[in-house]
């Protein structure tokens, strides 16, 4: 009874590792986090302001293909950049605004209408930095450059707070940019410092700003304006610009042709013609290669895996409640638990005259001790271990009679008396005689 009650008892405690585990498992659902690195490309955001050259040397016609290129640069830059912003804004002798940098298109669309335009000089100085722009040198110009063109995309960038920071992209030089279309060299006139003035707008946003500077240079093909307009533009570091021998910024450095801050078109048609030569440029330099980590949060399955190696502990013990089902229903069960009696086995007499076969008798000493041993363990009182006695006693009994003398049970009682019902029960498995021909 005691050994029934422990394996019970361990079935039980097998179920209950297996169901409560897993029942805190998926009612806490423990979670592991997982980092991934990947390879990205991606293209920066991007803030850009127009401003177009409307001095007196541009004639009607020109300035309708000025606003044209204008909308169509725009329009196909908002296609192609996922997050993108743009401003319009144009000069002569002063600066105007058309509308702020948006993400609002809307106004672009409409163009070339609602635009006027009040003929004069080419202030290049109030269009990077607002009619207000004076300075003698270049650590006055911070001071006083917040207007213009860099001054709308400053307010942009404080009002909104800027562009989210893309993957990959975190190491972009600019996210801003000024693009500049002119026919011609700078010319403010008679104003104070008119010489140092465009130098020193373009060389503080380059140097003390993440604002890039295009120059788009028209209809004027004459060396020394190409040079004028390429040490203004970014192709130009800060530190490389200085005044000419005519008074106008230039840059000491070598002239970069490949540069992808600098164009220069025959005409306006020309330059309606090259937006989407320009648009693709812009484009190939917004694009940024890094690596971007990502952080899964996914379930841990790996507990309700660990559950499993408590199966063969219930499988097991489950096996022996079975065995021990059989051995109370098996009769061969049951003849295990008699007494302990000696048992032989002896050929039977012949039925015909013949030369009687020799007796076989169960006497080698490690077989008598393995009957022995069997029998011991039929009377320990486990069903389990009786059947399983019960099944090796019949192997025992068959190689016996396969040995050749086909011999019959007889049983040997210690007392006197008729056979008890175990001897019964024993026979039944016992050999038949053979017949010899």
């Amino acid at each position: 009874m005691g050994g029934r009650l422990a394996a019970w008892a361990l079935v039980t405690l097998a179920t209950l590792g297996l169901v409560l585990p897993a029942v805190v498992i998926i009612v806490l659902q423990p979670k592991s986090t997982q980092k991934v690195t990947t390879f990205v490309n991606s293209t920066a955001p991007l803030d850009i302001y127009v401003v177009l050259d409307a001095s007196g040397s541009v004639n009607d016609a020109d300035w309708k293909e000025s606003l044209l290129f204008a909308k169509d640069l725009t329009l196909q830059l908002n296609q192609s950049v996922p997050e993108f912003r743009a401003g319009l804004g144009w000069f002569a002798t002063t600066y105007r605004n058309v509308f702020d940098v948006t993400s609002d298109l809307s106004a672009v669309a409409r163009l070339p209408a609602g635009v006027s335009v009040k003929k004069g000089t080419t202030n290049t100085a109030a269009a990077l930095c607002g009619n207000a722009f004076e300075a003698t040198k270049l650590a006055e110009a911070g001071p006083k450059c917040r207007g213009g063109a860099y001054g709308k995309l400053k307010h942009a960038a404080e009002v909104s707070g800027g562009f989210e920071a893309v993957s990959g992209c975190e190491e972009q030089t600019s996210s801003s940019m000024i693009i500049m279309v002119t026919d011609g060299r700078p010319n403010t006139g008679e104003a104070h410092g008119s010489d140092l003035l465009p130098m020193l707008a373009a060389q503080f946003i380059k140097a003390e700003t993440n604002t890039t500077i295009l120059g788009i240079l028209v209809g004027n093909p004459q060396q020394a304006n190409r040079e004028i307009l390429y040490g203004l533009s970014s192709c130009c570091a800060p530190a490389a610009m200085a005044l000419g021998e005519e008074g106008y910024p230039r840059c000491s450095e070598p002239v970069n042709e490949s540069c992808a801050y600098m164009f220069q078109m025959k005409d306006y048609n020309a330059l309606m013609r090259s937006v989407g030569i320009i648009e693709g440029t812009l484009k190939d330099e917004l694009q940024c290669e890094g690596m971007e980590e990502r952080i899964f949060t996914m379930a841990d399955s790996r507990s309700l895996w660990f559950l499993l190696l408590l199966v063969p502990v219930l499988v097991h013990q489950l096996w022996q409640r079975c065995l021990l089902c059989v051995g109370k229903s098996s009769p061969d069960a049951r003849c295990l638990t008699a007494p302990d009696q000696e048992m032989e086995m002896t050929a039977p007499a012949p039925t015909q005259p013949r030369p009687e076969p020799e007796a076989v008798h169960v006497q080698e000493p490690r077989l008598r001790l393995r009957l022995k041993l069997l029998r011991a363990q039929g009377r320990s009182g486990r069903p389990c271990a009786q059947l399983t006695s019960s099944m090796a006693l019949g192997w025992t009994w068959t190689t016996g009679c396969l040995a050749g003398a086909a011999p019959r049970a007889r049983r040997t009682p210690r007392g006197a008396g008729s056979p008890s019902r175990a001897s019964t029960t024993t026979r039944r498995l016992l050999c038949r005689p053979s017949r010899q021909r």
